[in-house]
């Protein structure tokens, strides 16, 4: 009933189909004999063709008309989660089972038959193909109906509220998932509740945590967009992946939610350009820093002293510390190498580094976009970028910067899904 409900207009098709099938049928019957059964075998093939005919005419209405209408969130958000699982159904036993059942009882069935039913042969394939097309218009139904499996799904979820401190302070830097509520209650959870459930993964509790766009902007000084608003936090650690359902459950995950937790709280650094110590919150004069593939948001040389504002470096001896709006200070920078006569500029990417603290050297590769007329459009493997080798001697050098975030949980979280059997 509910796959009628939700494609009225297939299912007039498939009658139609059925009916003119059947007509094709009862037409090569031996016992027709009298005038009211050939009017019968009219009457069948008359109103069928006539259902198809309207409901074809009312489906193209429909379609033009949906295309027409403004998109709506909701309706979209729903489609979407609907596609996220009719995408891992296909990778089911289930669905393979489906189609096999599909194909061999309508291309196969009605050639097993012709030597039985001989004359019957027409009304039969076109009975089965109405019921191929209706099995394949329904499949994503189907599907979703198949995946399911848990119903009643808020007894799974502990939501409780997140706005403290000792809580979302650990959850920075961890691999956390972000839902909008509205959204999230209305289509996601029961597709989390489910998803777990069939990678075997759901225990006997979600921890959720809720937040306020009140308490985000004022917890992280920063006004975030009004989107970001009565938030879901679900940290992902807590369904104890592998390397055989961790991939999969991390996909599904990333593209439900709104975003990563670490990723929006660092959307409050905001690529500063200033090239002022004084405007950078942290320091250390031992440190040293790797701004690998990282955007240069300034540049300039301040008497004597080579200065570098990029978006964001790692530690060298820690990968896993990230370090946001940072500010690289080259005391006497004095450039050497081929490249001497270039220098960083504002969007240009530095694509490796390596500093020596103790040879007192700089090493960097920089990504720059060249001019529309100085690229190769003749050569197939046109590249717009260029690479530039920068190397400095200098006699100090220090870093600044205004956050940083460990992002060691989430790195281990990946290594246990990547290498764990």
């Amino acid at each position: 009933m509910r796959c009628i409900k939700n494609h009225p207009i297939a299912f007039a098709n498939f009658i139609a189909i059925e009916l003119m099938g059947l007509a094709f049928l009862m037409s090569v019957y031996d016992g027709l004999h009298e005038d009211w059964h050939f009017a019968l075998v009219g009457l069948s093939f008359v109103i069928g063709a006539a259902i198809f005919i309207v409901a074809s005419i009312i489906g193209i209405i429909v379609y033009i008309v949906k295309k027409a209408k403004a998109p709506n969130q909701q309706k979209q958000e729903k489609d979407f989660v609907r596609e996220l699982v009719v995408e891992y159904m296909q990778n089911t036993k289930y669905c393979a089972l489906y189609w096999i059942t599909m194909i061999i009882f309508t291309p196969i069935l009605p050639i097993l038959t012709v030597h039985v039913l001989d004359n019957y042969f027409l009304g039969v394939t076109v009975i089965t193909l109405g019921i191929a097309i209706w099995m394949i218009r329904t499949s994503k139904d189907a599907m979703e109906q198949r995946f399911y499996k848990v119903r009643n799904t808020d007894e799974f979820f502990n939501i409780t509220s997140g706005e403290s401190s000792d809580i979302l302070n650990p959850l920075y830097g961890d691999y956390v998932h972000v839902y909008r509520y509205d959204s999230w209650n209305e289509h996601k959870k029961d597709f989390i509740c489910n998803i777990l459930k069939w990678e075997k993964a759901l225990g006997a509790k979600i921890n959720c945590y809720r937040i306020s766009h009140d308490y985000l902007c004022q917890k992280y000084k920063h006004e975030y967009h009004p989107h970001f608003s009565n938030l879901i936090l679900i940290p992902f650690s807590q369904f104890e992946p592998n390397s055989k359902n961790g991939p999969t459950l991390r996909k599904a995950f990333d593209r439900l939610s709104l975003i990563r937790f670490t990723e929006l709280v660092d959307l409050k650094y905001g690529h500063k350009t200033s090239l002022d110590p004084h405007y950078y919150i942290h320091s250390d004069k031992d440190a040293t820093l790797i701004p690998f593939a990282a955007g240069i948001t300034n540049s300039s040389t301040l008497g004597g002293e080579l200065r570098i504002s990029i978006d964001r470096a790692c530690g060298a001896e820690d990968k896993s510390k990230i370090y946001h709006d940072c500010l690289l200070v080259i005391k006497n920078a004095q450039p050497t190498g081929a490249d001497c006569t270039e220098k960083p500029r504002q969007n240009d990417y530095i694509e490796a580094f390596y500093a020596d603290r103790d040879a007192k050297i700089i090493d960097m590769i920089i990504s720059r976009e060249l001019p529309p007329d100085s690229c190769d459009y003749d050569n197939d493997s046109f590249d717009d970028t260029g690479y530039i080798h920068l190397r400095y001697s200098f006699d100090d050098m220090q870093w600044y910067w205004d956050g940083s975030c460990d992002t060691g949980k989430t790195d281990e979280i990946f290594s246990k899904i990547s290498t764990r059997t």
